[in-house]
């Protein structure tokens, strides 16, 4: 995130105001693209914390599988595909041998759920788009 100091007058203080904010004059701002550091009008949108996160991308720390809303479940020993909605986390299916469906079923459902700002795997480039 790309931060300014605003300058202060009289008895306000300098602040320190991330330069989405400055540029858009709103608080909850969504980079369409992801990138933060691209702060230009063009990619900034509104949004929400709920939606900030439904545009996120796959969690770094995330080792077990290649794509986003997918584990592999070691009691069980399948992939699983989960998506958190209104902060419940919500199985969408499982398979023993098939990561690429789960991949998908999450997609679909991320789709479904979070429309426009909904980042699949396919806006990652984890996955081919369907013909």
């Amino acid at each position: 995130i790309l931060y300014t100091n605003v300058p202060g007058s009289g008895s306000v203080p300098r602040q320190r105001v991330a330069l989405h904010n400055l540029v858009t004059g709103r608080k909850y701002i969504d980079h369409e693209d992801r990138d933060p550091l691209n702060c230009t009008r063009g990619n900034l949108r509104d949004g929400s914390g709920v939606r900030n996160l439904a545009n996120r991308r796959k969690m770094s720390n995330a080792t077990t599988s290649t794509y986003k809303g997918v584990f592999w479940h070691r009691h069980q020993s399948r992939w699983v595909a989960t998506i958190r909605i209104q902060g419940v986390n919500t199985w969408l299916g499982s398979s023993v041998d098939d990561e690429v469906a789960m991949a998908r079923l999450y997609d679909a459902a991320a789709e479904q759920e979070f429309g426009e700002y909904a980042c699949t795997n396919v806006d990652l480039g984890l996955l081919p788009p369907l013909p």
